[in-house]
């Protein structure tokens, strides 16, 4: 009986041995806290650390950027979780990346600064920060990852920092009440569901850099039963870009930005609204001019497709400010 619980006893320590085995000493002895933050050692020889867990109460937090004379350079996995007490929060330059979930469900926050040092928004690093309003990506940001700001209920504007090459899966999806977003001509990739269920937007401009837009990136919701289209979803692009091919496959208005620009009632193309003009639209509307698309689209004041002596005499009184405007 005795040799049994030897036996066990040496079992089970051989198991503790091994798991310490595979765990760095330095995992165990660096762990620190103080006030606000429990921390562990990323480097000695650098001395530089991460920020493993926020134990403080809340309210307007800016992340210090060294502590204990430390340098702190990471925001550990879920380190702000349900932080549902911070209402403001800035990120030091010293930081260079956002692990998975940093700042999951913080449900009061409601304003970022990122540091200028970050490289990566982690994904689902701001899951779910319902009362956040807007963002700015900096410069150093070369990737958002998947579901990074997804479930962002309150965020209106988005700004993206012109390094920035991809734009991950629903990175932010669920952003419903989203109206702005600027993308760069860094960008490359625009992952699936990127913008779904975003739909306060209701148009983008895709930049020519753009090589993939994932499936329904933009301009779709989930309906009652299935998949739908935000009313009159816009794109803005250039003609035969990729901007133009997703606008086409998918339904959407395509607005090209390489178009001239057309002003109402100038037929001549003079920079002038007068009788010269309506002259021109009587006589296309007897045949003996022929009007170019841009020429029509000038021509028809009253907007019903067509072009007539109405237009004419609409562009008369605009010409005697008869009408305020055409």
């Amino acid at each position: 009986m005795k040799k049994k619980l030897k036996i066990k006893g040496l079992s089970i320590l051989m198991a503790i041995l091994m798991v310490a085995s595979i765990i760095p000493m330095g995992a165990i002895s660096s762990f620190a806290a103080d006030a606000d933050y429990q921390y562990s050692v990323v480097s000695e020889t650098d001395q530089t650390i991460k920020i493993e867990k926020y134990v403080g109460a809340g309210g307007d937090i800016t992340i210090p950027s060294t502590i204990g004379g430390y340098t702190v350079i990471n925001i550990g996995f879920a380190a702000f979780e349900n932080c549902i007490n911070i209402t403001s929060l800035i990120i030091p330059d010293s930081v260079t990346s956002l692990s998975l979930s940093a700042f999951y469900r913080c449900a009061g926050l409601k304003s970022v600064i990122l540091g200028n040092g970050i490289t990566s928004i982690s994904q689902q690093a701001f899951y779910d920060c319902t009362s956040l309003t807007s963002i700015v990506i900096p410069n150093s940001v070369t990737s958002i990852e998947p579901a990074a700001f997804a479930g962002c209920t309150s965020l209106k504007s988005v700004t993206i920092g012109n390094s920035v090459t991809n734009i991950g899966i629903g990175a932010f999806s669920g952003c419903e009440g989203l109206t702005n977003v600027t993308i760069p001509d860094s960008v490359t990739n625009i992952g699936d569901r990127a913008f779904f269920a975003c739909t306060s937007l209701k148009g983008v401009t895709i930049p020519n850099s753009v090589t993939t837009i994932g499936v329904r990136a933009f301009g779709y919701y989930m309906g009652n039963a299935d998949y739908e289209k935000t009313p009159n979803f816009s794109i803005t692009g250039t003609k035969g870009s990729l901007a133009e091919s997703y606008a086409i496959a998918n339904g959407f208005k395509f607005v090209d930005v390489t178009a001239p620009t057309v002003m109402l009632g100038d037929v001549t193309g003079d920079g002038r609204v007068t009788s010269g003009d309506a002259i021109a639209v009587l006589r296309a509307e007897a045949q003996l001019r022929t009007l170019s698309a841009a020429e029509f689209t000038a021509a028809d004041v009253v907007k019903d497709n067509r072009v007539t002596s109405g237009d004419a005499i609409r562009i008369l009184r605009y010409e005697a400010q008869l009408v305020p405007s055409l």
